[in-house]
């Protein structure tokens, strides 16, 4: 929670910023997602071989409040999907909240 919209703003933009930066690091890629928020940025892992691990983040702004999703799963069982539904589900708390 930020005092001002502005400052959640920046903050993704950050993350955002980071998430370019270190991509070939991390091994993550900006994958698009149904609106979230009033902003929203999401990465996965690469398709993974049957029985791997693949990793799913979700990060929104709604207002001055920032929130994120990350999950793992195997690769077979876990899209990005589970993870949007999840962010869905924080993303309501969250517009409880305010």
């Amino acid at each position: 929670m930020f005092g001002r919209p502005a400052g959640a703003s920046n903050y993704l933009d950050a993350v955002e910023k980071r998430d370019q930066e270190v991509a070939s690091t991390t091994g993550l890629k900006e994958v698009t997602v149904p609106a979230i928020g009033s902003t929203s940025h999401a990465l996965e892992s690469a398709r993974a071989p049957h029985g791997s691990i693949r990793y799913v983040i979700v990060t929104w702004r709604e207002g001055r409040f920032v929130g994120s999703v990350s999950a793992s799963g195997y690769a077979e069982l876990m899209t990005v999907r589970d993870v949007v539904m999840l962010a869905r589900s924080q993303e309501k708390r969250v517009k409880g909240a305010t």
